[in-house]
């Protein structure tokens, strides 16, 4: 099991028993103390994009 697999084991919940969500775990603002340990939609955003390009990246 490479690296990503193992990353997407520990921090990928199932979509329907996380609220809809694809990450558990999230920070917001930490220095604000806001929306620490959280899922978050934004977080979910780049979490896709990140994989897309990796597997684009992959591809060529």
């Amino acid at each position: 099991m490479g690296a990503a697999s193992k990353a997407a084991v520990l921090f990928v919940y199932l979509y329907a028993e996380n609220g809809h969500w694809l990450l558990k775990h999230g920070v917001g603002a930490k220095p604000m103390n806001s929306e620490i340990d959280t899922p978050l939609n934004y977080g979910d955003y780049y979490f896709l994009e990140a994989l897309l390009r990796f597997r684009n990246y992959v591809k060529r």
